[in-house]
């Protein structure tokens, strides 16, 4: 049958055959958007000529996109946030710098050598859920 307009109501089915309406459940939705995280060249080094570090990633559907990145569990530049963009291959670009923050009360520097992590979070555009898929270990050298 075709699929009609209008509002509808959603029921989860969960082991036990007891059904709950959406109000009656809590938690964070998750979907599958993002898939083929990569980031090019590894190790990256900001002081290069024309030093720049591509993240690579396929989604499934337009979502909402946050690029944070980390360095000893501390967020040192949130490189994009709620960024809208459609479904395909992706790729962001991160110079090397990083924000003002507790680990760099200057305004705006170079990331110090070490291990990075890099997490990309996307959000359907109707709202419902996230997904988020991270790469440990970006060497800055």
């Amino acid at each position: 049958a075709p699929k009609q307009s209008g509002a509808h109501t959603i029921y989860a089915r969960f082991p036990g055959d007891t059904f709950y309406k959406p109000s009656q459940i809590q938690g964070t939705l998750t979907v599958t958007l993002i898939s083929n995280l990569n980031v090019n060249p590894s190790p990256f080094d900001p002081y290069s000529e024309n030093a720049s570090l591509a993240i690579s990633y396929y989604l499934y559907e337009p979502a909402k996109v946050t690029i944070n990145i980390t360095k000893d569990d501390k967020l040192v530049k949130t490189l994009i946030s709620l960024a809208d963009r459609p479904a395909g291959n992706q790729t962001e670009v991160w110079y090397g710098t990083i924000d003002k923050s507790e680990i760099n009360p200057y305004d705006i520097l170079i990331a110090p050598p070490g291990s990075y992590k890099i997490k990309v979070i996307a959000k359907p555009n109707n709202g419902l859920g996230e997904d988020s898929k991270e790469i440990d270990n970006v060497v800055v050298k």
